[in-house]
């Protein structure tokens, strides 16, 4: 079906008894439901950062990128959980709100990577 989409019911039945010569018709109705976005955000020091930092968003979407600022479209709802792996233009510090988010059905999410920079 449908790519997101849930089969919900077979019309008029799934089961029908197809008579000698006769046509029989199927209706397979699929729910969507609305798909919300994933932002990644980075700052640096408490100031909007843009650059590349590696990073990995799982839930019921996974997905990695290499840069921020970010959005992953078309989301569907559940739990996500943002993975820092590599780069960045100092030390991670910490991922706000929290590292794991509930991103509710047609909602908006927002990770963001706190760096600080490292004093040689």
């Amino acid at each position: 079906g449908p790519v997101g989409a849930t089969l919900l019911s077979i019309s008029p039945q799934p089961t029908q008894n197809l008579p000698a010569g006769g046509t029989i018709t199927y209706t397979l109705n699929f729910h969507s439901e609305p798909r919300g976005s994933v932002t990644v955000n980075a700052t640096l020091d408490g100031s909007d950062w843009e650059g590349d930092v590696s990073y990995t968003l799982n839930g019921p979407y996974v997905d990695s990128h290499g840069s921020v600022p970010y959005t992953f479209d078309n989301c569907p709802g559940g739990s996500y959980t943002l993975s820092y792996n590599s780069g960045g233009p100092g030390a991670l510090q910490s991922i706000t709100p929290s590292p794991s988010q509930q991103l509710p059905d047609g909602g908006d999410i927002t990770f963001t990577l706190n760096f600080e920079e490292l004093l040689q």
